[in-house]
């Protein structure tokens, strides 16, 4: 009699399990075919509207936030610099003005990351990004595991360049103690590369005949004068136009930051 009865509670126990896994099946399945037509839709409406963009990374990122201190720089810090007069400045940046005016051989990325590797501290933990005519000045973005951390005023080698394209002098800050912080598994990187133009496109932040010419994967400032850094898709529009998308939000933020010497 106690057998048949634990039987019976054994065989619904089974099916209900059966029908539960069934429903996650067909709600799994049917997920991933509206993410498939919509992700064709999505392609489709790009194609009409003469849309184009270079390879995508296509996986969904699993970056995370990331936070840092300014870097208190020291007299020691100074000691290894060649051909300059260096000071710390606030503790937290480095002013240098070169004994003579280096002429900058040649207006690449490579040779002007390779000048800075030779004659800045830790140079190599910085990206060329731009120039601005108007202030002479070449700016550089410090990286974390070749991430570019965009725009943040404590993570920026700015150079003033003189008339005859010389290297005169240089401000630096820098970012140290840089580490990823602990999130829930669901808010690591939920928008891929794609999604985010879909931001863009929905927005009409993407006109008809628009090239994306480069999509790479940085991070964005949280927080204004926060050192709490989130990650970012960056898209170069037409060659010339910088748009950021925030990975995890999906927030847009246009290039309209400039920099100026201080």
């Amino acid at each position: 009699m106690y057998w048949s009865r634990i039987k019976t509670i054994f065989i619904i126990v089974f099916l209900v399990l059966d029908l539960f896994l069934l429903s996650q099946f067909v709600e799994k399945r049917n997920s991933n075919q509206l993410g498939l037509l919509a992700e064709a839709t999505l392609e489709d409406q790009l194609k009409e509207n003469d849309i184009t963009y270079v390879d995508l990374p296509k996986d969904q990122i699993q970056e995370t936030y990331i936070t840092g201190t300014s870097r208190n720089f020291t007299t020691d810090d100074l000691e290894n610099l060649k051909g300059q007069l260096a000071q710390v400045l606030n503790k937290t940046k480095i002013y240098s003005r070169f004994d003579q005016p280096i002429p900058i051989e040649e207006n690449t990325p490579e040779w002007l990351e390779g000048f800075i590797s030779n004659y800045v501290l830790d140079g190599d933990s910085y990206v060329f990004w731009g120039y601005e005519e108007q202030s002479r000045m070449l700016i550089f973005f410090q990286q974390y595991k070749n991430r570019t951390i965009f725009y943040n005023n404590n993570a920026v080698l700015k150079i003033m360049v003189n008339e005859r394209n010389e290297i005169v002098d240089y401000q630096q800050t820098m970012l140290t103690e840089l580490e990823e912080m602990e999130v829930d598994e669901d808010q690591a990187g939920s928008f891929t590369a794609l999604k985010a133009i879909e931001n863009m496109f929905v927005r009409n932040e993407l006109k008809q005949g628009t090239e994306i010419s480069k999509v790479d994967l940085g991070y964005y400032t949280l927080i204004a004068d926060s050192q709490v850094f989130v990650p970012t898709w960056h898209f170069i529009i037409d060659n010339k136009e910088n748009y950021f998308v925030n990975a995890i939000e999906g927030h847009i933020i246009r290039d309209s930051a400039k920099w100026s010497e201080e």
